[in-house]
């Protein structure tokens, strides 16, 4: 009769009263077989809020332990069932873990913070959100990034990857993640750094060989290294020029900001432009 109707916050309370009756009226027995009773409850608004609180502070990380966040997120779960949020953010743990399948970062507009308490995720969030490619193709940490190579071959390459080359858009709010309209990807995203990322150089460094050149979302060399080849949009599909975007290690810091970007032809190849990949998220059934 505690839990009549389901509402476990409500039997929560009325054991807690029962308890402290017992208490108050040195009632051992019945104190211990309220406790017990309380045990198989399974419900704990504490460590409800210690899961919760725990696993959001996980996913705050630019390279979070999902499994840590799991159990965290399980935790208040098991001591709320069915709980709504928990699951919301169990849900929003496997996209990343699609993500992570192909060694991607997933961007989303709204990130799970202990100061936004409105985080949502499953609607228009997800629909908007998408999985970007950590390195520079191939995607691989440590890799001599690939350049040479033409707009054409680069669709190729993250089409036979099971990918697709990302777009202007795509890239571009990637990179801006680690800060509202970031002009950098490194730090707060608003100054040049020149020695954060591979620029003003004579080289290419293998993917992520300046580790300050990362965004928060823990995505690389957004900001010189290799410039980088970007999808075109069905309106600039009609002509043969191509947006690259992000600078290379020829240009100043200030030259490879977020927005930078050129044109060129798609049978362009050159040493000082590659492109990574972007994926969309898994449907759901």
């Amino acid at each position: 009769k505690f839990a009549r109707g389901g509402n476990f916050e409500q039997a929560y309370l009325n054991y807690r009263e029962a308890l402290a009756r017992a208490e108050k009226l040195q009632y051992a027995d019945t104190k211990e077989y309220i406790e017990n009773r309380m045990k198989d409850f399974n419900y704990n608004p504490e460590l409800y809020k210690e899961g919760m609180e725990k696993g959001i502070a996980v996913l705050e990380k630019p390279s979070p332990d999902l499994d840590e966040a799991v159990k965290s997120f399980s935790k208040a779960l098991n001591n709320r069932p069915k709980d709504a949020r928990a699951q919301m953010y169990l849900s929003y743990i496997n996209d990343l873990k699609y993500c992570n399948l192909k060694n991607q970062s997933m961007y989303s507009s709204d990130r799970p913070h202990a100061s936004n308490p409105n985080f949502r995720w499953g609607g228009d969030e997800r629909k908007t959100a998408f999985c970007i490619d950590r390195f520079e193709f191939p995607n691989i940490e440590g890799a001599q990034p690939k350049a040479d190579i033409s707009y054409v071959e680069a669709v190729k390459e993250c089409r036979d990857a099971g990918k697709v080359l990302c777009s202007r858009l795509r890239w571009e709010d990637s990179c801006k993640i680690s800060g509202l309209n970031a002009v950098y990807p490194y730090g707060n995203g608003k100054d040049a750094d020149p020695s954060a990322c591979n620029v003003d150089s004579e080289k290419v460094l293998p993917s992520g060989a300046k580790s300050s050149c990362k965004n928060a979302l823990g995505v690389y060399d957004m900001s010189g290294n290799l410039a980088e080849w970007t999808l075109a949009s069905d309106a600039e599909a009609e002509n043969t020029q191509r947006v690259v975007k992000g600078g290379s290690y020829k240009n100043t810091a200030s030259e490879a900001r977020c927005d930078d970007n050129f044109t060129a032809a798609e049978d362009t190849r050159s040493a000082q432009i590659g492109f990574r990949c972007c994926r969309d998220l898994e449907e759901k059934k």
